[in-house]
């Protein structure tokens, strides 16, 4: 993994809009200086996600996530650091040069991505040997075909619990590295043994088409019939799907991608021509599967197993698309169990209209329901109705919740009007749990905040508005750096970011971003909630007014502070230094005066 200079960040951060760039993921809108949004990293109905195009920096007012171009882009896209930047250099079209030289983190991930395409190719030799007979023989029967197998580099985890260990270790990997990328288990540090033992095996590649992990499948009798790689700093199961790199052109050109629960599934269907399915990772699907897949189509159409598990994963998979604007449609695959099974009886032909008669996810709700339930029975209707209405009420867009109303309506043999009412019934209870977590929510913080020496502690408000409008407008600070030099904080926090605004500013590096870079992540939110907000006016002679109050209250509290010892040293009766400290009281109190 490349190592690219602070110039090249710098560089790119210039050239790249955080607008522009965030308003491809999210709807923007201008508001005063700002353009705000529903945040696109938690659920909200009113905007709190704001971006500022002077500095080139984002906040959300609600769930605190907040930076610049690269922190945005490895959120949305969970990708790390140097995808990121990767990423927007392609998109300034500027020519990254890797410097010399790589950290240790990211040779330790090189290995593990060596260890792992080690493990592919020994896996995939096996079919070779006498060994991986019965597994070949089980891929035919299958009907998988030799391409296929290629493509999707399938291999076969021999049954022995050394086997793999040793050729790795004669390809100079360490056990230690093999346990760490999901290979090996492993007891007290000293026996290390093969973690895939007899059984069919199903390399699982990221976007870039690196293996990142392992799902095996046993052969013949044994639990757990399916086992994938634990999660390991390559793998994170929620962040990835099956076949997502072979997948993403047709995903790409159709807009459109088939999402299946089996990895045969997938497997089959590339086979067959639809070259854009995809699986989760022998779990249940997720919101940040959700969000990956929405970084490249339109449109999802789930293809699950047709049995009660395969209905309740359908449900559940579809409720993830919920806060992206992806249709989410659902095949209906009639009486054949799963995509694997269908589309060899059947053929490309029958499940290609099966793809193309998908209905949208709440038709199938709707369509499901009917089919279970007895409509003349009012309690049935009543029932159904009721399970119907959350999702009715969740829709964002007026006119699809309005037509599918009545749909509804017809369906049932129900009005519309009482319909809206339920719906308005169980918006007016969702609103109120909101305001219940949210006061829960500002609660807890209060707690934190009396807990914490930062700058949100009493006393230290006007430390905060400083900081405000020296960060929204630099110039400022340089204009009254040597005054705002003479006051004593009080918080923490802005003790450090004005102590190091006087450090970059000697150094001629005084920005936004590398003071941000300076801080930790906590700090950071802090520090971007101060900054975002616009409610003072952003003028000299407001920052002037503040550090005179703020002047006056470091005054005071030394004051206050020498005034307490010169009380306790005349109680004791000791006259030592007293001199001095009534000197000091006096010469603070003139000081006070004068300002």
């Amino acid at each position: 993994m490349a190592y690219y200079g602070q110039d090249a960040v710098e560089d790119i951060r210039a050239a790249v809009d955080i607008v522009d760039l965030i308003g491809e993921y999210v709807s923007l809108k201008k508001k005063g200086k700002h353009f705000v949004a529903l945040c696109p990293f938690h659920s909200e109905k009113t905007p709190s996600f704001s971006v500022n195009r002077e500095k080139q920096i984002y906040y959300c007012f609600g769930c605190q996530n907040g930076g610049d171009i690269y922190n945005f882009l490895m959120e949305y896209e969970h990708l790390d650091f140097t995808e990121a930047l990767e990423k927007l250099a392609d998109r300034a079209g500027i020519e990254l040069v890797p410097e010399k030289g790589s950290s240790r983190g990211n040779k330790k991930d090189q290995t593990l991505l060596a260890i792992n395409l080690e493990v592919a190719r020994y896996f995939y030799a096996c079919f070779s040997e006498p060994k991986g007979k019965e597994a070949l023989a089980y891929l035919i029967g299958r009907d998988v075909n030799v391409e296929t197998r290629k493509r999707f580099k399938i291999g076969f985890a021999p049954a022995g619990w050394d086997d793999l260990i040793e050729h790795l270790m004669q390809k100079q990997f360490l056990p230690k590295d093999m346990a760490r990328a999901g290979i090996a288990n492993t007891k007290n540090d000293i026996k290390y043994y093969a973690r895939f033992r007899n059984r069919l095996m199903f390399p699982i590649e990221n976007v870039k088409g690196e293996i990142i992990g392992f799902g095996g499948r046993i052969l013949g009798e044994g639990d757990p019939k399916y086992l994938n790689s634990p999660e390991t700093p390559m793998f994170l199961k929620k962040h990835n799907l099956y076949a997502i790199n072979l997948a993403l052109a047709e995903m790409k050109r159709t807009s459109t991608a088939l999402l299946m629960e089996g990895y045969m599934d997938v497997v089959m269907s590339h086979q067959y021509g639809f070259t854009n399915a995809v699986a989760s990772l022998g779990t249940a699907f997720t919101k940040e599967q959700a969000a990956l897949l929405s970084r490249y189509v339109q449109e999802v159409v789930l293809v699950y197993d047709s049995d009660a598990a395969g209905r309740k994963a359908t449900i559940r998979a579809a409720e993830a698309f919920e806060e992206s604007d992806i249709l989410v449609r659902v095949a209906d695959l009639g009486e054949e169990k799963d995509p694997d099974d269908f589309i060899k009886k059947k053929g490309q032909e029958a499940f290609d209209q099966v793809i193309h008669r998908a209905l949208p996810f709440y038709e199938y709700l709707l369509s499901l329901g009917i089919r279970r339930c007895n409509l003349d029975d009012i309690e049935q209707k009543v029932a159904l109705s009721t399970k119907l209405i959350p999702y009715l009420a969740r829709m964002r867009n007026a006119v699809k919740m309005s037509e599918y109303i009545k749909l509804t309506a017809k369906k049932l043999d129900i009005s519309e009007e009482s319909l809206q009412f339920e719906i308005k019934k169980a918006r007016s209870s969702d609103r109120l749990e909101e305001r219940k977590e949210q006061r829960r929510i500002e609660r807890r913080e209060e707690r934190v905040a009396k807990k914490t020496d930062t700058v949100n502690r009493a006393g230290a408000k006007g430390e905060a508005e400083l900081l405000n409008l020296c960060m929204r407008d630099l110039s400022i600070y340089s204009e009254l750096s040597g005054q705002i030099t003479d006051i004593g904080f009080s918080g923490t926090l802005t003790d450090r970011c004005f102590t190091l605004l006087q450090d970059l500013d000697k150094q001629k590096q005084l920005s936004v971003h590398t003071l941000l870079e300076k801080l930790s992540e906590e700090e950071k939110k802090s520090v971007l909630s101060i900054t975002m907000d616009e409610k003072n006016p952003l003028n000299l002679a407001t920052a002037k007014a503040w550090i005179e109050v703020l002047k006056k209250g470091s005054i005071k509290r030394e004051m206050e502070e020498t005034r307490k010892n010169i009380e306790f040293l005349e109680k004791e009766g000791n006259n030592t230094g007293l001199l001095e400290l009534e000197k000091r009281f006096q010469s603070l109190h003139e000081e006070l005066n004068r300002i």
